[in-house]
């Protein structure tokens, strides 16, 4: 099955999109970075209720999903170095077309400060793959 493009260990941006006058780096989570996806989990409506400020059981899940080489959990940054959006996606293998790899994509946060920016557009088109093209999702 194909990996998701970094390893764990591997610190490099993935990719930088320059939109306008703005710049957004998208590299792997790292462990420092969980307090700071927490807070984006936690900033929407449904987030607000259901997110804890308990970071123990968050930092356990992101050792597992660092660990799983079908994982990878995003981090993007601002001009900033501000994290300013999250997505976590997820390999699955299918017995459906012929055995096809699926991504699912899924906790896609945009911090307030950058909702309705490009990059929230640019994102929703989908998501962007380790060598800087873009995933087109299809349906079942």
């Amino acid at each position: 099955m194909p990996e998701l493009g970094l390893t764990r260990d591997d610190n490099r941006d993935m990719h930088t999109l320059e939109i306008g006058n703005r710049s957004f780096v998208i590299s792997r989570a790292q462990k420092e970075d969980v307090p700071q996806l927490v807070a984006l989990l936690a900033d929407d409506v449904l987030g607000r209720d259901r997110e804890s400020l308990d970071l123990e059981s968050y930092e356990r899940a992101f050792a597992r999903i660092d660990r799983d080489e079908n994982q990878l959990l995003i981090a993007v940054r601002d001009e900033k170095d501000s994290l300013v959006a999250t997505m976590q996606l997820t390999l699955i293998p299918s017995l459906s077309r012929g055995g096809a790899t699926r991504l699912q994509i899924e906790a896609v946060r945009v911090a307030g400060s950058t909702r309705g920016a490009a990059w929230a557009r640019h994102c929703s088109s989908g998501p962007i793959s380790g060598d800087g093209s873009t995933v087109r999702s299809s349906r079942s």
